[in-house]
């Protein structure tokens, strides 16, 4: 044993380092999405279906295989997928110190862990909530690492394991497509030239398998495909149009800015060297990262997929830095300066992640806590039975999952598209003899008038009822 902690102390005093900084936002507010997976996860549980119309979402199959593990074995909870989301990021760690140890050095891996642990417990980047991109990073880091291995072992199964664990990341999310680029990359960069068409099949088997399991769900197959083509198209057409505010990117480079700093300085450092196939390989993983990451609208947790490769560039600037401190006053002042603003604005996200400052903007709940969400729940709960039917006015789907409620079918959940909300208030007087509880989480003033047929009804809302705040 102690053989053991002397050989990965360092490891160890990085997880140590990870539980301070990720355990604090365990009870945190749920983010929509969280929901959004729970509740999706929730119904394929009962025997639903995977993917339910009325409830839906464009993510792939391997999310929702995450967050079933959980679900099934602890219940609805929030908490038990978090740790699972937790236990995947100390997981990465290993991975992430090892195959920065492997291709440069133990203290650069140190370095640039250091980084790693830091910017994916940061708010902006929400990389403690359950959500595709922090699920998906464990396993990109684990196929890179078994790469690495591949490369220097020869051992064909190395990059079989890699295969794998890169197709499961693609079918957490269809953004982190670019880890293919970076496989197949990566061989012309390790003159494997010769290996690619074998390659190529060895990548191709596990995504075949993976694609055959997904076309049993025929409908959302085809919607998957046409939606995304659609989305994709759309998000380019915002994105070029400006599509989120300078209110809430702010914040986004502000809480980034140290990491953004010293990837820039390590850029600079492996291009002024003599640049080995190594570097050549971390220059394809960040341009890689970068171009899926910012694809539109670009929330905070899309750059969890570029974090990983930026921390190692910050990790090389920060030994250089260190190694030639004196000559590096001026970076080092900046760079502190950086990191005191960075910690200020996250003291604002805590306990509760929402941000609403003045010219600083981020909200991922209607909410303001957990704890005011959890009380609505078992208010719900308390008002209504298993299989009574319950309408929420907004976007919220954590309260029907954990609550273990539903909406009516033909309603089901919140529209998020303005122009569509009309037509969704219109779809539950429709379905008035249905409907047991209607939740408002923003006010409403007027809502008895706008549904007549709610008198003997109860309306629970934070100006009527109910206060879910306090």
């Amino acid at each position: 044993m102690k053989k053991f902690f002397s050989k990965y102390k360092l490891i160890i005093f990085l997880i140590l380092i990870a539980l301070f900084l990720r355990m604090p936002w365990l009870h945190t507010t749920i983010h929509k999405d969280e929901g959004h997976f729970g509740l999706l996860s929730w119904q394929f549980l009962e025997g639903e279906g995977l993917y339910i119309p009325s409830l839906d979402d464009n993510k792939p199959i391997g999310l929702y295989i995450i967050y079933s593990i959980p679900i099934a074995i602890f219940g609805n909870s929030i908490i038990a997928v978090r740790m699972l989301n937790n236990l995947l990021f100390f997981i990465s760690i290993i991975f992430f110190f090892k195959i920065v140890e492997m291709i440069f050095s133990k203290k650069e891996a140190f370095y640039a862990t250091l980084f790693y642990i830091f910017f994916m417990n940061i708010p902006v980047f929400e990389g403690y909530f359950a959500l595709s991109e922090p699920l998906l990073v464990p396993f990109m880091i684990a196929s890179i690492y078994f790469f690495q291995k591949f490369i220097s072992t020869k051992k064909g199964y190395m990059f079989f394991i890699s295969s794998i664990l890169a197709t499961f990341s693609v079918f957490i999310k269809h953004q982190s497509l670019f880890i293919f680029l970076i496989l197949l990359g990566g061989l012309f960069i390790y003159n494997q030239k010769n290996k690619i068409r074998k390659s190529a099949i060895i990548l191709g088997l596990p995504t075949l398998f993976f694609l055959f399991f997904l076309f049993k769900y025929n409908y959302y197959t085809m919607r998957f495909i046409t939606s995304n083509f659609f989305i994709l198209h759309n998000k380019l057409v915002g994105f070029a149009s400006g599509y989120r505010p300078y209110a809430y990117n702010l914040p986004l480079l502000i809480e980034g800015s140290v990491l953004l700093l010293f990837a820039i300085i390590g850029f600079v450092i492996i291009f002024k060297t003599k640049r080995t196939k190594h570097h050549n390989f971390l220059v394809l993983w960040v341009l890689s990262a970068a171009v899926f990451s910012f694809i539109p609208p670009a929330y905070g947790h899309y750059f969890c997929m570029l974090i990983p490769p930026l921390c190692v560039l910050a990790g090389i600037a920060l030994f250089d830095t260190i190694n030639n401190y004196k000559k590096r006053i001026l970076l080092i002042i900046l760079a502190a300066l950086l990191l005191i603003i960075t910690l200020t604005l996250v003291s604002q996200h805590y306990p509760n992640t929402n941000l609403h400052m003045n010219h600083l903007k981020e909200r991922w709940s209607s909410f303001n806590s957990y704890d005011s969400q959890i009380k609505l729940i078992n208010f719900i709960k308390s008002k209504t039975d298993p299989g009574e039917k319950i309408v929420i006015i907004e976007w919220e789907p954590s309260i029907y999952w954990l609550s273990e409620r539903m909406p009516p079918k033909n309603v089901g959940i919140a529209i998020r598209r303005p122009e569509r909300f009309n037509y969704y208030l219109r779809t539950i007087n429709k379905s008035q003899d249905e409907i047991e509880l209607l939740v408002t989480i923003m006010p409403m003033e007027g809502l008895e008038n706008g549904f007549p047929f709610l008198t003997n009804k109860t309306i629970v809302s934070r100006s009527y009822v109910f206060d879910v705040q306090h």
